[in-house]
C-alpha cells in the first residue's frame, strides 16, 4: 500500500498493487494410476494404456506430454507418445491413455511399459512401470448351450418354474463343475444358483410359488457362469434368459 502527506499535513489515500512471489519450477510431474489392459492380454491384439501424469505437488505447470517406452527407458521426448484422455493438454493433472498393438509381440512373454510425462517448465517426471503379460486366448472358455424351462401347478392356480441350464465348452463339449447364477423374473424375483454335473447341466432351479392366472410369465435369466482356471462368454450363449407362461 503507498500514499503520501503534502505540505499541509494531509495524508492522501492508499492505493495498492498485488505482489505474486513464484519459485521457479524444477520438478517433473508425477506419474500414477498406471494401467494395462487386458492384462494377461488372452489372446487380445490390443492393449490399452493409461496413466495419470501429475505436477499440481511438484510445480503446479500443465502438462505438455507423456510417452512411454517398452522394456528399455530411452532419453527423454524418445519415446511413444501418449493422447490427453480429455483431448488437450492444458492442466497440470493430465490423464493419458494410447492404444498399442501386441500382435507381433512374442506370446507367453513378459513386457515392462514405462510411462512419464513432462511440463510447462520442460521437466521430465520419473517413470513408473507397469509389467504385461502376453498369452493366448484360453480355450477353457464356457457359455450357455441352452436354458430348458418346465411349469408345475400345485393346485388351486398355485405354480413354480423349473429352468436347468446347460453349459458347454467352446467346442459344444459339456462343462461339469460350473456353478450357474441367475434371477426370475416375471412371476417371482427370487435368485438361484447350482453346479453343472458330468452333463454340463445344472439341477432344476426352481422359482418360489406363485397364485398365477392365465398369461402369467415365468423368466430366469443366466447372471454368470464360474468355474476356477475358466471363462465365461456370455456372447457365446445361444440364450441367456428363458420363460414359461401359464
Amino acid at each position: 500500500y503507498v500514499h503520501g502527506n503534502d505540505s499541509a499535513g494531509n495524508w492522501g489515500a492508499t492505493e495498492q498493487v498485488t505482489l505474486e512471489v513464484t519459485t521457479e519450477d524444477t520438478t517433473g510431474p508425477i506419474t500414477s494410476d498406471l494401467s494395462a489392459a487386458p492384462n494377461p492380454t488372452n489372446g487380445a491384439t490390443s492393449v490399452t494404456l493409461t496413466a495419470v501424469i501429475n505436477d499440481s505437488t511438484t510445480g503446479n505447470s500443465s502438462i505438455t506430454e507423456a510417452e512411454y517406452f517398452v522394456d528399455t527407458v530411452g532419453d527423454n521426448g524418445t519415446g511413444t507418445f501418449m493422447n490427453p484422455s480429455d483431448g488437450t493438454f492444458d492442466s497440470p493433472a493430465e490423464g493419458v491413455t494410447v492404444n498399442i498393438d501386441v500382435s507381433g509381440w512374442a506370446v507367453g512373454s513378459s513386457y515392462t511399459l514405462y510411462v512419464h510425462g513432462n511440463d510447462s517448465a520442460g521437466n521430465w517426471g520419473a517413470t513408473e512401470q507397469v509389467t504385461l503379460e502376453v498369452t493366448e486366448a484360453s480355450t477353457n472358455t464356457m457359455h450357455v448351450d441352452s436354458i430348458d424351462m418346465e411349469l408345475t401347478c400345485v393346485g388351486a392356480r398355485f405354480y413354480y418354474a423349473t429352468a436347468t441350464v446347460t453349459i458347454v465348452d467352446s467346442t459344444g463339449n459339456p462343462v461339469e463343475g460350473a456353478t450357474v447364477s441367475g434371477h426370475w423374473e416375471g412371476a417371482t424375483s427370487d435368485h438361484d444358483s447350482g453346479v453343472t454335473d458330468s452333463n454340463g447341466q445344472t439341477h432344476p432351479l426352481r422359482s418360489n410359488y406363485r397364485w398365477s392366472s392365465s398369461g402369467t410369465t415365468f423368466t430366469f435369466v443366466v447372471d454368470d457362469v464360474t468355474k476356477e482356471e475358466w471363462t465365461y462368454d456370455p456372447g457365446a450363449n445361444k440364450e441367456t434368459r428363458d420363460s414359461v407362461t401359464v
